[in-house]
């Protein structure tokens, strides 16, 4: 029993490290995902007189302004899509659900046939994932031009949409964020919410070519910074 005792403990220390290790790495990687979402919202702007960036616009700003007046009279929606991502999430990693439960203004809950190493993400999914977002991209994809520039309004509208439900429901409270630890819960936040909305705003400004551009300038930032980090460490290397 006092072998079994110490495994358990050790187990809790090096999960413990890992997760603090990869919160770190998610601070990092927000700072210069921030930067180039920023860049990007720049460069997304500078098109506004593109149909499709200007509905986009329009229909992000529509939510902005429609979704707080409603948001509570659309709880079984938020609820549904809540659990909805979990559920598509568990799906993506394989993962077998066993039930489907949604009730309004209560609460929902989906429960997976097994536990495994990427429940995690299955558990903070709908904090950072856009899902109504990535659901309506693909037919915006298919469709005949005249009708992409409406289904940009649509997608501004998921998009402001995922944001502000995601501060409404963000709370350390939640059981997802309860169990999974409330730092890494809160740098998985950050950092997913940023690199997101980056990319999205980049594959509908630019496509491939700007989602690449986008990609990079977030790992060079990333680089400049620990380049920083370590001279303030140890000094700049002499030339």
């Amino acid at each position: 029993m006092r072998s079994g005792f110490i495994i358990f403990n050790a187990m809790k220390v090096v999960t413990f490290i890992s997760k603090l290790f990869v919160s770190i790495l998610l601070a990092l990687l927000s700072f210069g995902f921030a930067v180039a979402t920023w860049h990007e919202i720049g460069v997304f702007l500078s098109d506004i007189d593109r149909p499709i960036i200007r509905l986009f616009v329009d229909g992000f700003l529509l939510g902005l302004v429609i979704l707080p007046l409603i948001y509570r009279k659309i709880s079984f929606f938020t609820i549904f899509e809540h659990e909805l991502t979990h559920m598509l999430v568990a799906l993506m990693f394989f993962k077998k659900p066993r039930a489907f439960l949604v009730v309004e203004n209560v609460g929902g809950v989906v429960q997976m046939a097994e536990r495994g190493t990427s429940d995690f993400i299955i558990f903070l999914a709908p904090y950072f994932l856009p899902t109504l977002t990535l659901l309506i991209l693909p037919i915006y994809a298919i469709a005949s031009p005249k009708f992409k520039v409406y289904i940009g309004l649509l997608l501004g509208f998921s998009l402001a949409y995922h944001l502000l439900s995601n501060m409404m429901e963000f709370s350390y409270r939640q059981p997802d964020i309860k169990q999974i630890g409330y730092f890494f819960s809160t740098a998985m936040f950050i950092f997913g919410n940023i690199f997101f909305t980056g990319l999205i705003l980049a594959l509908i400004d630019g496509g491939p070519h700007e989602i690449l551009a986008y990609l990079k300038l977030g790992f060079d930032k990333n680089i400049d910074l620990v380049i920083y980090i370590k001279n303030l460490i140890f000094g700049k290397p002499a030339t």
